[in-house]
């Protein structure tokens, strides 16, 4: 026998089977629905195929068509086929689904991550339908299948949002989308540029692997700006390639990195290859360039920065530090040397100093208002941190400065600032060679263990009777606090006094 078996029937009532058969020896064909026989069984089948129909009325249940052998005979059975007819009853109205946006159905929907909002369309649902929801490409994006809601991953690509009904008595099933198209940009933050993604960033990226000669390309990320000059290309595999042509035939790929005026770039971090396209085939003539292995980090003090391939560089990312302020603390000893890095003003509460002048046993400090970047000063203040902002201004110190920065070669006999039995001046240094980067004055004909201060342009009162109010504090131009000053020159108020 053959016997051939349907799941459970749902969808409306049956009316009519119709079984393409045949047989040897004369086999017998049946129907049944639900366990029930459906219409009469069909006898002596014969060997051609041959239409036989099934008629009657059945609501629900699994088909099940037999053709089995009536006796002890030899012989094939044949099913060609089945066609089931049916009646779901009334037509449905449709399910009324539909994607929109500001009233308006939409098919597609093209966003950039990162830049929220998205304003992905909604749902209409007039008839409040249960829906199901979900997405093709859940790499691009995820969707709640219960609420609807998309997350976009932070990635190129295209995903199908598709929303779902199985319908009622009243509405049909039926499942409605929309094409989420959804491209990340290399500029995610500010001053970060990230090419790890491939070349579909946006129209002006889409360069593919096509090298780019003697052309300049400028992107912007928050307050900085990115121009990429002469030969480069944004390589479909997520990075940038800077080139030079082997013999230097043709200009080196270039990248210069901008911040707003009134700030500098204090720190720039590289992501990229070791080996082929390493990062340490580009190097800068500014700053501190440092490779290591797949990453790069350049410091320094500067409003632009410009790197140069030497060779073939691959770059992932780029991410930028910039800054309008710089910090420096003061110790306890209200003095301290420093060489800032950058054009700054000087803040209150603190006064900045160049050397002008100098004796044996004496050095002339002359106040200014501004500090020159790259230049050695002496600050006087409290024991505090402060904020010094960064000037665009040209700085010019009203005298040569005297102080002198370290180079790392620097030996005994210079002097240096210190606090010494409670003194506070130049010290001669004797401990080998001084640092690089620390501040020093060179030794004057004569020079003893101790320079002291003297001040230029400051108020010198001259008092023949004093009394000491609570509210005035004395120091001795070593800094130091004096309980009960004597006949001699002293620093009252940031005011010089000479007590006769």
């Amino acid at each position: 026998y053959i016997e051939l078996t349907s799941s459970s029937f749902t969808l409306g009532t049956i009316t009519k089977i119709v079984v393409n058969a045949s047989g040897n020896n004369t086999p017998s064909l049946s129907v049944t629905i639900g366990g029930s026989s459906f219409g009469t069984t069909a006898e002596n089948i014969t060997t051609s195929n041959t239409a036989y129909t099934f008629n009657g009325t059945a609501s629900a249940g699994d088909i099940v068509i037999s053709l089995a052998k009536t006796g002890k005979y030899n012989g094939a059975l044949y099913i060609k086929s089945v066609a089931v007819t049916y009646d779901d009853g009334p037509a449905k109205s449709a399910n009324e689904l539909v994607w929109s946006s500001d009233s308006k159905v939409v098919t597609s929907k093209d966003v950039t991550y990162s830049e929220t909002p998205y304003d992905l369309p909604t749902l209409d649902n007039p008839h409040s339908l249960a829906v199901s929801y979900s997405s093709s490409n859940t790499s691009v994006a995820t969707v709640n299948p219960e609420t609807g809601e998309v997350t976009i991953k932070n990635i190129t690509g295209s995903t199908t949002i598709s929303a779902t009904t199985e319908g009622d008595a009243t509405y049909a099933a039926g499942t409605v989308s929309y094409t989420l198209n959804v491209t990340r940009k290399i500029i995610l933050e500010d001053g970060v540029f990230d090419f790890s993604y491939g070349e579909d960033y946006d129209s002006d990226m889409s360069q593919g692997t096509s090298i780019i000669e003697n052309e300049s390309a400028t992107w912007t990320s928050g307050n900085i700006v990115m121009v990429v000059a002469n030969r480069y290309c944004w390589h479909t595999d997520g990075k940038m390639k800077l080139y030079k042509l082997a013999g230097g035939a043709t200009a080196a790929g270039s990248i210069t990195l901008t911040c707003p005026s009134g700030y500098v770039i204090t720190k720039i971090d590289f992501t990229g290859n070791t080996g082929t396209g390493a990062l340490s085939y580009m190097g800068t003539t500014t700053g501190n360039y440092v490779v290591s292995g797949a990453t790069a980090t350049w410091t320094g003090a500067s409003t632009s920065v410009t790197f140069s391939a030497t060779n073939s560089t691959y770059i992932k990312t780029i991410s930028v530090t910039y800054t309008n302020n710089f910090k420096k603390s003061i110790g306890a000893d209200k003095w301290a040397t420093w060489v800032a890095p950058y054009n700054l003003t000087v803040p209150s509460g603190v006064t900045a100093y160049i050397a002008t002048n100098r004796a044996t046993d004496k050095v002339v400090l002359t106040s200014v208002d501004k500090i020159k970047g790259g230049t050695a000063v002496i600050l006087n203040g409290s024991n505090e941190e402060y904020t010094f902002n960064v000037t665009t201004e040209s700085v010019d110190y009203p005298k040569t400065n005297l102080l002198k920065i370290s180079d790392g070669s620097v030996t005994d006999g210079v002097f240096v600032l210190a606090k010494k039995n409670g003194t506070v001046g130049f010290y001669k240094w004797a401990g080998g060679t001084l640092g690089e980067g620390r501040v020093y004055l060179d030794a004057p004909a004569g020079a003893r263990e101790f320079i002291g201060f003297d001040f230029e342009d400051e108020m010198t009162t001259g008092i023949n009777e004093m009394k000491i109010a609570n509210n005035n504090e004395f120091f001795n131009l070593g800094g130091q606090r004096v309980a009960q000053p004597k006949k001699g020159l002293y620093i009252v108020n940031g005011k010089r006094v000479i007590i006769k």
